[in-house]
């Protein structure tokens, strides 16, 4: 066993691996985690606070949201790619297609577990 925590400790070496890849999956999760960041919590926070849509608030508050969510995802997925990748190539099926529609979610909940224990320092 290695000692090391994320790729760069080559945490993913030792990690149990299914038999299919799951890098599209865990790019898709990406997107997915940009779209969340970017689109979807700034719209909940605007609901609350009184805007009926995105539109209406102002370019340099979605702009900010923009930037905090690449740094964000950024922060989320660095030196811990392929640990995301080797944990969800467990759930991948040799139809990528059926693959497609359940294991990038699976990337993205387990990419934010990881990053919360990042965070942790764990």
């Amino acid at each position: 066993m290695r000692e090391g925590v994320g790729d760069s400790g080559g945490e993913y070496l030792d990690m149990p691996r299914g038999h299919y890849s799951a890098w599209l999956h865990v790019f898709l999760s990406v997107i997915f985690q940009l779209i969340f960041w970017a689109g979807l919590v700034p719209y909940w926070i605007g609901l609350l606070l009184g805007y009926s849509s995105l539109t209406t608030a102002s370019d340099g508050l979605r702009w900010t949201f923009v930037i905090a969510a690449v740094l964000l995802v950024t922060a989320i997925y660095w030196d811990r790619f392929r640990c995301i990748e080797a944990f969800s190539s467990q759930f991948c099926s040799g139809a990528s297609g059926i693959s497609l529609l359940y294991v990038p979610a699976i990337a993205f909940v387990y990419a934010n577990y990881r990053g919360a224990l990042k965070l942790l320092r764990r």
